[in-house]
């Protein structure tokens, strides 16, 4: 229960974080992380067009600011709301960015995260992006999604301002 007040710690230092939902857990999510309502970052989630595939991958994620904590917050989140499903890292090239694979990283040392090595092997034997993660802690999750507000349907919906912000900040920090 160590991390549970650590998170607590974490929330009390950021009460003023709000999470925003778009999209679906059928297909693909957009998370948003804004803190004193200004947008900080957003990490997309999809689903592998495999169909014998039933997790989704981090497809696309960013902050604005490396304040620490918001990344963390963000994937634990998209974690808790696969559920059993699990969450993996970007599965479609090796492109997997030096701050995520730490992330990862530390995410994979934690007592509530479980570790799944998956069949398909992306990566030049690399258990740590070659896995899925899952929560294995129900109330942490219930804790993580507990305060998401949905606010579109669509991912890339970006009429919303607060997509709009988390897409920019996405496409300026991947160079698109």
């Amino acid at each position: 229960m160590k991390y549970l007040k650590t998170f607590k710690n974490l929330k009390s230092e950021t009460d003023n974080i709000k999470l925003y939902f778009s999209g679906d857990l059928k297909r693909e999510f957009l998370l948003v992380l804004s803190d004193n309502d200004d947008v900080k970052g957003g990490i997309l989630c999809g689903k592998p067009n495999s169909k014998e595939l039933d997790f989704f991958t981090v497809t696309k994620s960013a902050v604005s600011e490396f304040r620490k904590g918001y990344g963390t917050k963000l994937y634990l989140t998209a974690m808790s709301l696969m559920g059993n499903r699990g969450l993996s890292p970007h599965r479609r090239t090796n492109s997997t960015r030096d701050t995520a694979k730490g992330l990862w990283k530390s995410l994979s040392n934690k007592s509530y995260v479980k570790q799944i090595n998956l069949d398909l092997k992306l990566y030049d034997n690399n258990p740590l992006l070659d896995s899925k993660y899952i929560i294995t802690d129900n109330s942490l999750k219930k804790n993580l999604i507990s305060n998401v507000k949905k606010i579109s349907n669509d991912a890339f919906d970006t009429s919303n301002k607060i997509n709009k912000k988390a897409w920019d900040i996405i496409n300026k920090e991947m160079n698109i």
